[in-house]
């Protein structure tokens, strides 16, 4: 993830889950990154995504959790949180690893040229 030409912000959003295909994960994130004088000012959003019963495909956002955070120097400092710091630390390395599997996945595409639909 890395910032566009003239904006001073990333945003990025995936979902975190078991399989690779998207429509099975039953969790959303997205996450903001923007960069400040010192550090960095990330917001974590995370949505529990529930099955509709009219459509077993469908899945709707459920319950919210924000996360907001300090980055840069001394590592991160969390600003808010709507979890304990227990919480915190169990979800943030399926959070880490979803980041990598979606940048492992998006590297494939973009060796093997893989068109988008």
């Amino acid at each position: 993830m890395g910032f566009y030409p003239g904006q001073d912000f990333v945003q990025q959003a995936f979902f975190v889950g078991e399989d690779d295909d998207d429509t099975n994960k039953d969790i959303h994130v997205s996450i903001l990154i923007r960069a400040q004088e010192e550090k960095d000012k990330m917001i974590i959003r995370v949505t529990s995504m529930k099955k509709d019963r009219r459509n077993p495909q469908a899945r709707l956002a459920g319950k919210t959790k924000e996360l907001i955070c300090l980055i840069g120097g001394e590592g991160v400092e969390i600003r808010s949180s709507d979890d304990p710091e227990e919480e915190i630390a169990r979800l943030a390395p399926d959070i880490l690893t979803a980041v990598r599997n979606k940048k492992r996945l998006l590297k494939l595409m973009t060796e093997y040229r893989v068109p988008f639909f």
